[in-house]
């Protein structure tokens, strides 16, 4: 769009907001507006024209009025809101109409993901079970978020011992992914996901504890989607370890990462089990980048991921506190608004239910917390339609 005709001085002064505004950009934002860094080239080199004219003609042209187009306004980075609503039937209409949307409402309209778990072991028919469910996830506005788990150890998957069922469930996803009428479909897909927490007797995921192995398991999962077809752009894979490990009996979760080629998202699942463990209040620096931990596998979750995998986008795949009303709504502002400030983060995904500790932030009658609502209504965090997401492929980076 043309601005207007600028002078020398006005040339000055683009060129330094320019200048400001590229500095407030992330170095992962700066990547694509790489049209900022040419413009502001070619400012600088007309403002040096006119501070050393080599002639009367450059003169002239240097002192006459310079036409420049450039957009009205840079659009931030923008980051997406989701939640778990584990327990509720996604394939069945009600559960949107009588708790997600509801809660999507309570919560300011924010809500663009779905998180959930699947098996690929399906008893019965796999479409029903998969491209079914997440159908229903897309018709209702949401893209699907899916921790992909299989009912083997890591070795098991490495050598191929579930090949069938992965295959079953990579078809009933392409049917999924297809779409009716052409539209094409995607969901975010964590498969294996926590692999890296282990504690004296056993990891709490069966396929956990075995890096060597997860690495292959992973890349053999990758592999078997591709060879029934889903479609590269129809799925994010996601790495996706927990937020949590112990620094005498866990890998650090790095040893267990794929590979940048088969990987578009990082993520960890991080809690705050204050007011549900005895003496385990942290802050939301704590829980998701503690910067203080004395061991790798300890702390700094988020400045490690970045390390680990520069240019992906990171997703907080998994998060949630307990803790009384007053302690429990300040943690869920101050939470959002810390990682609303993180370069990289691009994705919030809140459990949003009671299993061990009581993480809900919505559920009527009975449980209503607005720091939650607080937190979401920054402006960083948009509200964006599944087709919008496709569509952006910022998240495909293999």
């Amino acid at each position: 769009m043309l601005i207007g005709n600028f002078s020398y001085q006005q040339s000055i002064c683009l060129w330094v907001s320019l200048v400001i505004m590229r500095e407030k950009l992330d170095a992962q934002s700066i990547m694509k507006h790489r049209a900022i860094n040419i413009l502001l080239l070619i400012i600088i080199i007309v403002v040096f024209l006119g501070i050393f004219p080599g002639n009367s003609q450059t003169a002239e042209a240097a002192n006459s009025a310079i036409k420049i187009y450039i957009p009205l306004a840079i659009k931030p980075p923008e980051k997406l809101i989701g939640m778990y609503f584990q327990g509720l039937p996604l394939i069945e209409q009600d559960s949107y109409d009588g708790i997600i949307n509801p809660t999507n409402n309570w919560s300011g309209n924010k809500l663009s993901i779905i998180g959930t778990f699947m098996n690929t072991y399906v008893d019965g028919n796999y479409y029903f079970h998969v491209a079914g469910t997440l159908d229903q996830v897309w018709d209702n506005g949401y893209v699907p978020f899916v921790n992909l788990e299989i009912n083997a150890t890591a070795y098991e998957i490495a050598a191929g011992r579930r090949d069938r069922e992965i295959n079953s469930w990579a078809l009933a996803y392409k049917t999924y992914a297809d779409g009716p009428n052409g539209e094409k479909r995607f969901a975010f897909l964590a498969p294996l996901q926590e692999m890296n927490s282990c504690q004296q007797g056993g990891c709490w995921t069966k396929w956990g504890g075995d890096p060597g192995n997860y690495i292959i398991a992973y890349r053999r999962i990758h592999q078997i989607f591709d060879q029934v077809g889903v479609p590269h752009s129809s799925v994010r894979w996601v790495f996706a370890p927990n937020g949590w490990s112990h620094y005498r009996y866990d890998y650090p979760f790095e040893d267990y990462y794929p590979g940048k080629e088969f990987v578009d998202v990082v993520a960890i699942s991080a809690y705050n089990f204050g007011g549900c463990l005895p003496n385990a209040w942290q802050t939301p620096e704590q829980v998701f980048n503690n910067p203080k931990a004395n061991y790798l596998s300890e702390g700094k979750f988020l400045d490690r991921m970045r390390i680990l995998a520069p240019g992906k986008k990171i997703f907080i795949s998994q998060t949630g506190t307990a803790g009384g009303s007053t302690a429990k709504n300040s943690w869920l502002n101050e939470a959002h608004d810390y990682l609303a400030g993180y370069p990289g983060v691009s994705g919030v995904l809140y459990f949003n239910l009671r299993s061990q500790c009581e993480w809900r932030v919505y559920s009527p009658p009975g449980v209503e917390y607005p720091g939650y609502v607080e937190g979401v209504l920054n402006s960083v965090y948009t509200r964006q339609t599944p087709q919008e997401i496709r569509d952006d492929l910022v998240f495909i980076t293999r």
